[in-house]
């Protein structure tokens, strides 16, 4: 069975009883459309009925389960990838602890690779020499630099997993959390 609710030309959605879902306890919807469509072409002339469906949320996974996934679906479909579709679930469920029934929904639903957390590690006060606050930055050449918070972009470049802390020696170092208040805030 289907709901329908009428949105008008500012994207509000309006129900049986003219209330909003975010103004009422009860939110009353038609399951006719042909009954939404008269109440919306007598109230809301320049609106839609729309059906309210469910959104689904995608699979956040790692970027090695998104790999397999990706894998799985093309053997699926395509048939090309060189491995039995056996092998893909078979690895996502005995190395990476998925379920049958997260594996469908992944296929049938989609997802999302989980982004690591990442941090600013800014260098300490005393090494700067004009004043300014520094923090690290990873170089081309696989080097870590100092660049000064204020010429800073807030790239990737700049941001550094916990992997990448252990990796280049950092763990002593002031860090910042990544999000997008401490980006704006940089």
């Amino acid at each position: 069975m289907s709901l329908y609710a009428v949105k008008d030309k500012d994207g509000d959605l309006w129900g049986r009883a003219y209330d909003k879902p975010e103004t009422t306890k009860t939110f009353r919807t038609w399951t006719d459309p042909s009954d939404a469509e008269f109440t919306r072409s007598v109230n809301y002339p320049d609106g839609d009925v729309v059906e309210l469906v469910e959104k689904l949320e995608l699979v956040e996974v790692s970027e090695k389960v998104g790999g397999l996934l990706a894998g799985l679906r093309s053997e699926i479909t395509v048939g090309s990838t060189g491995h039995y579709a056996n092998y893909y679930v078979r690895n996502l469920r005995i190395i990476h602890d998925m379920s049958i029934e997260d594996i469908f929904r992944a296929l049938d639903v989609g997802w999302t690779v989980k982004q690591p957390q990442r941090w600013y590690v800014k260098a300490p006060k005393e090494w700067s020499g004009r004043g300014e606050r520094q923090r690290f930055f990873k170089s081309a050449n696989d080097s870590i630099d100092a660049i000064v918070e204020s010429a800073a972009d807030n790239s990737t470049d700049e941001q550094f997993t916990s992997e990448e802390i252990d990796k280049y020696h950092l763990g002593g170092f002031e860090t910042v959390e990544v999000t997008k208040h401490a980006e704006a805030n940089s």
